[in-house]
C-alpha cells in the first residue's frame, strides 16, 4: 500500500514536494481518488533543475518538470497533469 510518506520520499528526492491534496467527490468533476498538488519550496527543486537543465526549447522548466515528475507517478500508478498540458488545460488556480 503507497502511503503519503512514500510518495513525498520520491518527491523530495527530484527536489518537489507535496503541496497539499485531497480526495474529491463526485461533484468535484476531478480525474482520480486523489488529487496532490506538487510543488516546490526553498532551493532544492532549483538545485536540482540547475543540474539536469534541459537544453533549448521555449519552455526548459516545463519540459524537466514533465520529464522528471511523470516517472514518479507513474511509480504509484498515477498520472501527473501539468497547468502547462495543452488544450483544453486543467484548472489550475495560483
Amino acid at each position: 500500500m503507497t502511503t503519503y510518506e512514500d510518495i513525498a520520499k520520491a518527491l523530495t528526492i527530484q527536489g518537489f514536494m507535496p503541496r497539499d491534496g485531497f480526495h474529491p467527490t463526485a461533484t468535484d468533476d476531478a480525474p482520480g481518488q486523489t488529487i496532490l498538488i506538487i510543488g516546490n519550496a526553498g532551493p532544492a527543486m532549483w538545485r536540482a533543475y540547475s543540474q539536469a537543465r534541459e537544453a533549448g526549447g521555449p519552455t526548459p522548466l516545463d519540459a524537466w518538470t514533465q520529464r522528471i515528475l511523470d516517472p514518479v507517478a507513474a511509480t504509484f500508478g498515477a498520472h501527473a497533469i501539468f497547468p502547462f498540458d495543452s488544450p483544453p488545460y486543467a484548472p489550475f488556480l495560483c
